[in-house]
């Protein structure tokens, strides 16, 4: 037998899904405090008392057509109007219609969820709007995509990529502060790993995001923070496998996994206060499975074997497969949780997980059935006929 078939199996029978390599013991993922501490009011009853009380509320958007229409073959695409729906905690509190909104589509990867706002963009032949709960709030000329979306304080920056083809420009309230004729950028508004404001963030307090160009061994990286770019070196690992980086406290990092004998083969990195995870799909050898790996304890979670989308935080981590055959499971340290037939997961934003709780958006395949939220086994119904397009949770001090 192979060593890595031995080393799958022992994976594989490791009762916490689990692999400790010895490499630095430090503190396992499930003893760490989460950013959104436990995603529910008392938290982590080992956490310091300012940690325990927290909030929180489920936000996710629908898309609502008239009952006679049949959105899922969707014949009359751009012309059939529709209803824009925000929900917080499964209560509608903002309707935007398409006939009175010139920022809003029907394509569920254009709608954001950030600080309880419902962000939105739509795109011509010639130019680009942004919308807040359905009033324009930014327009610039030509026709683009938001890779991330970024409000701080007054100011709105954003960073979008040409839909015909390469090339993304960094604007500041619409104003440009960077424009690339040539390069791809990493992450998007729909990576959970990316969170709410997609490929740009935050690091250290300041606007930041990377990119590359070219292709294969010949690829080249860059990062810009805080306004200034800079060339990244990818260390040891081959430029044709870097998947993802990311800025850590003004550090670029890569989605390399440092256990010994496994690589990453598409996998993404999530940044925590206490943890730097790499996460997806990943093999050991020849054996292929999506989970996790961090860089606190050394240790690699099996979460399931076909390739998935994974979501992690800092106590827990769960993945979503299609099996390609109209059905959706949900997994976690190995275990099936859920499988639905006859369901659709329309894109990784339809998903997030908050502490230990995963909420998960699935939307009827064909027929009139109702989308669904599921949380924690059980399913509630969004009573609209159409889709949820994005999931989001806020988490704030227990008032």
């Amino acid at each position: 037998m192979k060593a890595s078939a031995i080393l799958l199996a022992a994976l594989l029978l490791c009762p916490s899904g689990c692999l400790d390599y010895g490499l630095n013991p430090g503190k396992m993922r499930a003893d760490c405090f989460n950013r959104n501490p436990g995603g529910v009011s008392g938290g982590n009853p080992d956490a310091p008392p300012e940690m325990q009380l927290y909030d929180t509320t489920l936000y996710f958007c629908a898309v609502r057509f008239d009952e006679s229409y049949d959105w899922q073959r969707d014949t009359a695409y751009g012309s059939e109007s529709f209803e824009l729906l925000l929900y917080r905690d499964f209560e509608p509190v903002l309707s935007v219609s398409s006939a009175g909104s010139g920022c809003v589509s029907a394509d569920f990867d254009t709608h954001h969820i950030i600080g309880g706002h419902l962000y939105t963009e739509k795109s011509d032949l010639s130019s680009t709007v942004i919308g807040r709960d359905g009033v324009e709030i930014i327009r610039f000329e030509g026709r683009e995509f938001l890779k991330g979306l970024l409000p701080d304080g007054e100011d709105i920056y954003t960073l979008s990529q040409s839909r015909d083809g390469e090339g993304f420009s960094f604007r500041k309230n619409g104003e440009p502060l960077l424009v690339r004729s040539e390069g791809r950028v990493f992450g998007s508004m729909v990576e959970p790993s990316y969170g709410a404001t997609g490929a740009l963030y935050l690091d250290e307090g300041v606007p930041a995001f990377c990119y590359w160009t070219g292709s294969g061994a010949s690829r080249e990286f860059f990062g810009v923070r805080g306004g200034v770019e800079q060339t990244l070196r990818p260390g040891a690992t081959a430029a044709s496998s870097v998947n993802d980086i990311k800025f850590r406290q003004g550090e670029a990092r890569t989605d390399e996994i440092g256990a010994p004998g496994y690589r990453a083969v598409n996998c993404r990195l999530w940044n925590f206060p206490s943890d730097l995870l790499t996460a997806g799909y990943m093999a050991s050898g020849d054996s292929y499975f999506s989970g996790a790996f961090s860089r606190v304890s050394y240790r690699v979670e099996w979460i399931c074997g076909p390739e998935a989308e994974v979501y992690c935080s800092e106590t827990s981590a769960y993945a979503v497969a299609d099996d390609r055959q109209g059905g959706i499971s949900i997994f976690r340290s190995g275990d099936e949780l859920m499988h639905e037939r006859g369901r659709m997961f329309l894109s990784p934003a339809c998903a997030v997980l908050c502490g230990e709780r995963m909420f998960c958006a699935l939307s009827h395949q064909e027929g009139g059935g109702n989308p669904e939220i599921w949380e924690g086994g059980e399913k509630r119904e969004v009573e609209v006929h159409g889709y949820v397009s994005r999931v989001a949770v806020e988490v704030s001090p227990a008032s």
